[in-house]
């Protein structure tokens, strides 16, 4: 059963009332993967990415994501917009990154709605705008993503995307987000600041908060 076999997965995978076993882990999502169980093959994929419990293999790493991207798994479309966004596996294209952030973002993902905030920020494979860029970052940053908290907080400083001046004191972050997210938004606004090379900052500096329903 392959719901089954990705349950066991992610249990291998972090360690809930077992040992940790990433080679296990990464068995099982690919036997779950081969029946055509979407979070199975996001997981393996996400596996085979990172060289977790198997051998680093980027490009069967797109080609996963995109089985499930195909089929609508929002989180699968994010991942599949970083390989076109940064080359991994298949050839960089942003005109396709964007789309595919679009895609994740228009499901409600929040990582999908920063990577489409930062291609409206920097203009790379959609038009340059400020106020769509702004409203996307805040989106995100009301979920609890430290960097679009950044991001947004830098508009309001730049006037940029007419932000209401009622909002550019408005932290984003929710109430009960963790003293270490709140230090990464500044840690990377004061990179956005200075950095020579502000546009690279922006277009590659992205960690993840991972879910426990994903391997991340």
């Amino acid at each position: 059963d392959a719901e089954a076999q990705h349950t066991l997965g992610w249990c291998y995978y972090d360690g809930q009332n077992m040992p940790r076993d990433h080679a296990e882990a990464a068995g099982l999502f690919h036997l779950a993967s081969d029946q055509g169980h979407l979070d199975a093959q996001l997981n393996y994929g996400i596996c085979l990415r990172d060289g977790t419990g198997v051998p680093q293999d980027d490009r069967e790493a797109a080609r996963l994501f995109r089985r499930a991207a195909n089929k609508g798994h929002a989180d699968a479309q994010f991942k599949l917009a970083r390989c076109y966004k940064f080359g991994r596996g298949i050839p960089q294209d942003v005109d396709e990154a964007a789309r595919l952030f679009r895609r994740a973002a228009e499901q409600g993902h929040a990582l999908g709605q920063y990577g489409l905030g930062q291609c409206h920020d920097l203009g790379r494979g959609v038009p340059q705008d400020d106020r769509l860029a702004a409203r996307l970052y805040r989106l995100t940053a009301e979920q609890g993503f430290a960097k679009a908290q950044a991001c947004f907080e830098l508009f309001c400083e730049q006037g940029r995307g007419d932000v209401p001046q009622d909002d550019r004191s408005y932290s984003t972050l929710p109430p009960g987000s963790r003293p270490g997210q709140r230090s990464c938004a500044g840690q990377f606004r004061s990179a956005l600041r200075t950095w020579q090379g502000h546009d690279e900052v922006l277009w590659r500096g992205c960690s993840l908060f991972p879910s426990r329903s994903r391997a991340g």
